[in-house]
């Protein structure tokens, strides 16, 4: 998240009032509730609120339901209001309200979220996703936890420097966290705001419930009650009136292709709506570009005339260029610092922060910063101190180690991915007379696998040599198969023994046998028995057997997952006399029945329960109408 150098430095002071008595709220359903302290505190500061049972007329809270996106934001403007930690304390609702109205978002809810789309909490982008598709009006999404935890974590991260903590993360799942959420998962959790189940599991899309909200919030309070406040105040400065127009400096935050209108923030944090008529120019890197060419993120400079259409707009505008000859570089840990002298001007020298998202090309190919020497001739574009795009105009031979993600030999030129340092992916294309080493052997491509660990030599952009040590080879898995995806790679997602649903990447030309009959990814079907073959981590033999279609499975329940409203039949297939485990999938129209002939719900099921299920298919997944509880 961008935050400004402030301009008006204000420090708050927090005079303690004579506290007036204050009334305890009370909240029928929450007595024994494991949130009760932390639901009454927030209640008594006013920060959240319950509702009148209409049954009973009793004042409830309702701590176990869900709450929506703009609930979850209006919950989070209400801690920083009260500890004086909103960046401004101004209305910015007219500034979006017409891209809020454009996503349905509810008007009780519009200050709040013009807050956060102010504060760069969310973008424009995320509030497609506020609102469900259909309805009248449109339902609110509920927010997941690890959504929550990118809010809070960006509002608290005042100065932008959240470091990835990813490693420091023991939860069971923390495979799971998005690569978005996992830096702000583990601030919050260092910092003792956010914790995981009494399973050690954070739950990343589980929806959060209002009583773990109100914990949030009082751990927040906590938090930031000690710090000081700084507000900072924006100015107009990267706007400039020309007698061709305002001209706007800043990037490009969303477009919309269907009326050609862009979204663009300026260096203060402004945000503007732009039209992109037939007439507008378009420049990206020098070049004359067309509409669908620009992407979001990019900096530009546009000129617009009073009706707020673009006249101009230009991608990496040449006063953000310069061309010069690399003197050195070198890491400081956070970024690297990248010394240059000017080709223009010899006797001018500037020095530039080169961040991990900088973009880096060396021919026409995507590299990294350590890919550059020393005496190369470079165009950097950049954005004030920050080097946003190198453009290397050297030749030279590369090095560079990894491990296979994706090589293809469908078709010429090959191609190898590698992941690198840092987990950057790159890929390059493989010379045809490209020298192969397996384990210090002469070797061929053929012999390659995803998860060997490579040492390549690149010269005019083409791998001429390949050193691999061979990793994990061919070992196998059994299993029933769930899905079949034909793609690049395909992919194949079984149900393994252990009961773990896992998914692998078929190698091209893998070998496959129908009951041992030779056969085509085509001919299987999800529900059968399946041995695999791999060689790493990919498939190369496949070995299935045939799916018998039913609409009627009984046997033990031996797994749930709650979270995705999915459990595990071990069911006896008739046909063949073996065990198999069924996926089956429960919905809101699912009907369970005990053994004393009573409704029930999901729930009430235990493992090792013995059970009839009725049901169908759809998209190769077992839907249940109705499961009966045999004995339990």
């Amino acid at each position: 998240m961008k935050h400004k150098r402030i301009t008006l430095l204000l420090v708050v002071l927090l005079i303690a009032a004579m506290a007036q008595p204050v009334l305890a709220v009370q909240f029928t359903d929450i007595s024994g509730h494991w949130g009760r302290e932390y639901i009454e505190e927030m209640a008594e500061k006013g920060l959240v609120s319950g509702s009148d049972d209409p049954a009973t007329g009793n004042r409830v809270y309702r701590p176990d339901s869900p709450v929506t996106k703009p609930e979850a934001l209006i919950m989070l403007y209400s801690v920083l209001d009260e500890v004086n930690a909103l960046i401004s304390q101004d209305d910015h609702t007219s500034q979006y309200r017409s891209i809020m109205q454009s996503a349905s978002i509810p008007e009780w809810s519009m200050k709040q979220v013009a807050y956060a789309l102010r504060a760069e909490i969310i973008s424009v982008g995320d509030l497609a996703d506020f609102m469900e598709d259909s309805g009248n009006p449109p339902a609110q999404k509920q927010a997941t936890r690890e959504e929550v935890a990118i809010y809070f974590g960006k509002a608290m991260d005042q100065d932008g420097d959240v470091n990835d903590t990813a490693a420091t993360l023991d939860f069971q799942d923390a495979e799971n966290i998005s690569s978005q959420a996992l830096p702000y998962v583990g601030y919050l959790v260092e910092e003792g705001i956010f914790s995981g189940d009494n399973q050690n599991r954070f739950n990343p899309r589980q929806t959060i419930t209002r009583a773990e909200m109100a914990t949030i919030m009082k751990r927040t309070i906590e938090n930031l009650k000690d710090e000081p406040i700084v507000i900072q105040l924006p100015d107009n400065g990267s706007i400039q009136d020309e007698g061709e127009g305002k001209r706007v400096n800043g990037e490009i935050d969303h477009i919309f292709s269907d009326t050609k209108t862009i979204i663009i923030v300026d260096e203060e944090g402004n945000t503007f709506l732009y039209e992109v008529t037939d007439d507008s120019e378009i420049i990206i890197d020098e070049e004359p570009a067309e509409f669908k060419d620009l992407r979001e993120n990019q900096t530009v400079q546009v000129r617009v005339n009073e009706d707020n259409e673009i006249l101009k707009i230009e991608v990496n505008p040449q006063s953000n260029q310069l061309k010069a000859v690399i003197d050195r570089y070198f890491d400081v840990s956070d970024y690297y610092v990248l010394d240059v002298i000017s080709l223009e001007r010899s006797d001018e020298e500037r020095r530039f922060r080169v961040h991990d998202d900088a973009e880096i090309i060396i021919g026409d190919r995507d590299a990294s910063i350590s890919d550059l020497k020393n005496g190369d001739e470079v165009i950097i574009y950049h954005d004030g101190l920050n080097a946003v795009r190198i453009t290397s105009l050297s030749q030279h031979r590369i090095e560079t180690q990894g491990i296979i993600d994706d090589f293809s030999l469908r078709r010429y030129p090959y191609t190898i991915t590698i992941i690198t340092v840092g987990n950057r992916e790159m890929e390059y294309e493989i010379a045809e007379d490209v020298r192969v080493y397996l384990d210090g052997r002469r070797g061929d491509l053929d012999g390659l696998s995803r998860g060997d660990i490579v040492s390549l030599v690149v010269e005019d952009d083409e791998v001429v040599n390949i050193d691999a040590v061979t990793r994990n080879r061919d070992e196998t898995v059994k299993g029933t198969i769930l899905e079949i995806v034909i793609s690049r790679p395909n992919r194949i997602t079984i149900l393994d023994e252990d009961d773990e649903e896992v998914t692998y990447s078929i190698r091209d030309g893998a070998a496959v046998y129908l009951e041992g009959d030779r056969a085509s990814l085509g001919d299987l079907s999800s529900n059968a028995s399946v041995e695999l073959t791999l060689r790493g981590s990919e498939v190369v033999e496949i070995e299935a057997g045939r799916s018998v279609g039913r609409n009627l499975i009984q046997g033990e329940i031996t797994r749930f997952y709650d979270s995705i409203n999915r459990m595990i039949v071990n069911h006896l297939n008739p046909s063949t006399d073996r065990y198999e485990r069924i996926s089956v999938y429960v919905n809101r129209d699912t009907v369970y029945i005990d053994e004393d002939g009573r409704r029930i719900d999901f729930g009430d099921l235990d493992r090792d329960d013995y059970v009839i299920i009725s049901g169908y298919y759809e998209d190769d997944s077992f839907i249940a109408g109705r499961v009966i509880v045999v004995d339990n």
